[in-house]
């Protein structure tokens, strides 16, 4: 791939972009070697200007590195690269990203973020780019955030078990998954008719155990009092083809003390069912939770006979860890309720965390 013709300067709102170059050098040094970056950095070994030099020179075939600065002060801020030399297999056709701000004092601004973003939607214009990845730390936990709400997605860590057990995890953005889902947080915006209406619908009739009444004033105010007491989340699952919403995953109500929370999850659009989207949206929702408010457990029930719910949440890594007998009244009849649970695998290895108390065919005698 000629990466020449991504040499350019481009702008976002707040940012100048452009490409580095050797007269960059001292700068750059100077970053790199501050603790905080090379902490950061799976490689973190101070480095020399001459190292940078020579670096600089013969990576320029496989590697696109760009520095952005404040447009009003015109004062330099921090690196995004990208490179191509090292990808593995699964994930040719792919940049692998770093990214760091040099510039302390523009720390937790989002510029990172923005940078990001930017650099993005230029260069997915390029249609023989398959997308994104990134190795890092796995307790670099403001990388993984920032990583999750650029839409990234972590990779299977069992496919991946030599990256996780040696403290690392690989993430990746796909340009090319036009099928696949994307999490963003709910605004009031979104509880229109169309959304409040999924609540009322046949299709989600088990997605309440307590027979609620959904109106668009009680789901208004739900959202209203997580936001306020730092204790749900909602998070709206959009479609990447069209980035419309189709349904909604919820984090909460989130037990602060113990680190753990109910996470319930549905796709209200019809149009969309069927099509594994809910497998996705409970990964993502998992990551969310796991690397972003950094919680040990999930957890939640269902119906016994609410069984596409029951394996989706199985196929997106959760288990059995119980049943409630008799515990619903549906349709007139009892109904057990399946109690199930997601560990952190940075909190908990053993084989109940993996496997539950029971499998899908013990449950079901299939």
């Amino acid at each position: 791939m000629d990466l020449n013709k991504y040499r350019k300067v481009i702008y976002s709102k707040r940012l100048k972009i452009r490409p580095i170059d050797e007269k960059d050098t001292d700068l750059l040094v100077k970053w790199r070697n501050q603790d905080y970056i090379r902490n950061a950095s799976r490689l973190n070994k101070k480095i020399t200007s001459e190292e940078h030099k020579k670096w600089f020179k013969d990576s320029r075939k496989h590697r696109l590195d760009f520095i952005f600065i404040d447009i009003v002060s015109d004062v330099p801020i921090g690196v995004v690269s990208f490179d191509l030399a090292e990808s593995p297999d699964s994930f040719k056709g792919y940049f692998e990203m770093s990214k760091y701000i040099g510039n302390k004092d523009y720390l937790g601004k989002g510029l990172a973020y923005e940078v990001c973003d930017e650099l993005f939607n230029f260069l997915k214009k390029e249609n023989s780019l398959n997308g994104i990845y990134a190795i890092t730390k796995k307790d670099n936990y403001n990388n993984i955030k920032l990583n999750l709400k650029l839409e990234f997605e972590i990779n299977d860590q069992q496919a991946n078990a030599a990256f996780y057990e040696s403290g690392l995890l690989l993430m990746k953005r796909s340009f090319k998954d036009k099928e696949g889902i994307f999490l963003r947080e709910l605004k009031e915006l979104d509880f229109n008719a169309e959304y409040v209406g999924w609540h009322m619908s046949a299709h989600t009739s088990f997605y309440s155990g307590s027979n609620r009444v959904f109106t668009k004033e009680n789901l208004i105010e739900e959202f209203q009092n997580g936001i306020e007491n730092q204790n749900m989340f909602h998070y709206g699952i959009h479609a990447k083809n069209n980035e419309k919403l189709i349904g909604v995953l919820k984090l909460g109500i989130i037990d602060w003390s113990n680190l753990s929370s109910d996470m319930t999850t549905f796709i209200g659009d019809t149009n969309y069912l069927g099509k594994g989207l809910a497998i996705k949206a409970i990964n993502r929702g998992n990551e969310i939770a796991f690397y972003k408010h950094k919680l040990r457990k999930l957890y939640g029930g269902m119906y016994y006979d609410n069984i596409p719910s029951l394996k989706a949440y199985l196929r997106a890594g959760w288990v059995i860890e119980g049943v409630l007998k008799d515990h619903y009244i549906h349709n007139e009849k009892s109904q057990d309720r399946i109690l199930v649970a997601c560990f952190n695998p940075n909190f908990y290895e053993e084989d109940f965390h993996r496997n539950g108390l029971y499998s899908f065919d013990q449950l079901y005698n299939t």
